[in-house]
């Protein structure tokens, strides 16, 4: 296979090249590990690869390949067919009269000009007798190799020479059809040569992967540091155990997009009974980075062209809504979980009004299940709504 031989090449030029760069220029780890921390404050920070994107690394470029395939074999899906079809054409003696190697090309033109590919392809004429008539024809299998190599070699003309008698295989329906290769045969070098890219696609990733994993292990300890640092490393508390705590990051929040949020409606939009902990600290600061995006890339919808529905059963978990709908514009009537929550309003009432990417949801004080938010009127002492 040409990707193994590819592989093999990589291989043995990255062997001589540490073995030049060891015996020759006298290079030693030391050397290039000084060359990186002497200049750290000018390299780029290079972060931590987490699971979860490798994961969608691997899923998307699945998604990808999965995609590409399609349209490749969509393209060329009756010609796959008629090919595989050709199993039951008769076989029948035949000469070779002329084969050569064609080169071909393929010219596309963009906003940068045009340019040009070619390509070698085989070429083999042959004749044959069917029904007591001479015959003549040119195709190895039913696809069009002077349009596209398909993963045909242009070595089969080897296999071919002039004058020598070979097997043809002909359309009984229509003895003016024949090829040399028949029925899934002629298929498989088009599936090796797919196989092959798919191959080579999955291992340019993994290299990427793999070389981003280096990359992060051999940068300077200081900005090894940076990148796994958390964005609650920005505040200087310990403990992070108090609402005081909590505070800092909703000041931050309020600083960074010019809104007059309190800790309550964090906890509230987080689902946090009460703030006591590192974790809850983390779901704030989540929370209002996600936040942010939202409204840095207007992804939301305004409020009022969003549908407005009635929840009960209300509750929230990280930074999410789940409750019983009816009559969703959408989901119909059922239980549900939202995205992301935007902003949460209340009235006199104390009828919540929770907003999301794409819709409004109106949740009753006695309409919560497990209780209500911490930004709830009626859990602040100073406030006297229900009256």
């Amino acid at each position: 296979m040409d990707i193994i031989g590819v592989f093999l090449e990589i291989c043995a030029l990255g062997f001589f090249g540490g073995f030049i760069a060891f015996f020759i220029f006298e290079i030693r780890p030391r050397h290039i590990k000084e060359f990186f921390e002497a200049p750290a404050e000018k390299l780029p920070v290079i972060p931590l690869i987490e699971k979860s994107k490798v994961k969608s690394t691997y899923f998307g470029t699945t998604g990808l390949i999965f995609v590409v395939s399609l349209l490749i074999v969509g393209t060329e899906a009756i010609t796959f067919y008629d090919q595989i079809n050709t199993y039951d054409w008769k076989e029948e003696n035949g000469t070779v009269d002329y084969t050569e190697k064609r080169e071909a090309s393929s010219t596309t033109c963009g906003e940068d000009g045009c340019s040009t590919s070619y390509w070698d392809y085989p070429y083999i004429r042959y004749s044959y007798e069917a029904n007591g008539e001479i015959y003549s024809n040119d195709d190895i299998v039913l696809f069009e190799l002077d349009e596209g190599k398909w993963g045909f070699s242009d070595g089969i003309t080897d296999d071919y020479p002039v004058g020598s008698e070979i097997s043809v295989f002909y359309n009984p329906k229509n003895p003016d059809e024949a090829v040399l290769m028949k029925g899934f045969s002629g298929v498989i070098p088009p599936i090796i040569m797919v196989s092959q890219i798919i191959i080579g696609v999955y291992i340019a990733v993994t290299a990427f992967l793999v070389l981003w994993k280096i990359s992060f292990h051999f940068q300077p300890s200081s900005n090894r540091k940076k990148a796994t640092a958390s964005s609650l490393d920005i505040f200087d508390v310990k403990k992070w155990d108090s609402k005081s705590d909590g505070q800092q990051i909703v000041d931050w929040y309020n600083e960074k997009m010019d809104e007059k949020k309190t800790v309550e409606d964090f906890m509230g939009m987080c689902g946090i009974s009460e703030f006591d902990s590192k974790n809850d600290a983390k779901g704030i600061m989540r929370h209002a980075e996600k936040i942010m995006k939202i409204k840095d890339r207007k992804t939301s919808i305004p409020l009022q062209d969003k549908p407005v529905i009635k929840m009960t059963d209300a509750g929230v978990f990280d930074g999410r809504l789940s409750g019983h709908v009816s009559d969703h514009p959408k989901l119909g009537t059922q239980n549900i979980v939202t995205s992301r929550i935007i902003e949460m309003t209340f009235d006199k009432e104390g009828v919540c009004t929770i907003e999301t990417r794409n819709s409004a949801y109106l949740v009753e004080t006695d309409d919560w299940s497990s209780g209500v938010p911490a930004n709830h009127p009626s859990l602040m002492p100073d406030e006297d709504w229900w009256d």
